[in-house]
């Protein structure tokens, strides 16, 4: 479930996972897969390409509330919750540490939705500047969205086991 973070320059935005099947993530209308946002933090570059997609109609992103209600399957979230319901219990509603081997079904789908988008992340630790695309943080917020990812955002990751890839971040990302 993507949550509100404090961007320094486009106020509150939603940044997260919206389907437990897949680790891909939502950055307000860019669209970008965790695996990648892990590769591009392990860079030490201070700039990393981050492959990802753009929608520009909010009709086309759709309506992630009515999705996981059931209730009404607009755009592409819509398209992903007919193929990956919200769990009926409650208690399966975990982030999957398999959910990296749906990628390629998430991708034929969002491309339906979307232009292909590389995005800069940015990671300047002695300038204390930290972006995503054209979203800037402050290094206290960037550091927050990175715990998010670790942590398997909300609901968490199933059983506290993440991906591989997010367990290297984690070692190996230090600001």
């Amino acid at each position: 479930m993507p949550l509100a973070f404090d961007s320094k320059n486009h106020g509150k935005i939603a940044f997260g996972f919206f389907n437990i099947e897949s680790d891909m993530l939502l950055l307000e209308h860019y669209f970008f897969f965790a695996s990648d946002f892990c590769s591009a933090l392990s860079d030490k570059n201070n700039r990393s390409i981050l492959p990802g997609y753009i929608i520009e109609k909010s009709e086309h992103i759709g309506d992630l509330h009515g999705a996981i209600a059931g209730t009404h399957f607009s755009g592409f979230i819509g398209e992903i919750y007919k193929k990956f319901p919200f769990p009926k219990n409650i208690a399966n509603f975990k982030q999957q540490s398999t959910c990296y081997k749906s990628r390629s079904l998430f991708e034929n789908l969002i491309q339906e939705f979307a232009t292909p988008k590389d995005l800069v992340l940015g990671v300047d630790k002695s300038k204390a500047q930290f972006s995503i695309g054209s979203y800037e943080f402050t290094q206290a917020t960037f550091l927050q969205l990175i715990d998010y990812v670790i942590q398997g955002g909300y609901p968490k990751w199933q059983d506290g086991i993440a991906p591989d890839y997010v367990s290297k971040l984690q070692k190996n990302f230090k600001l």
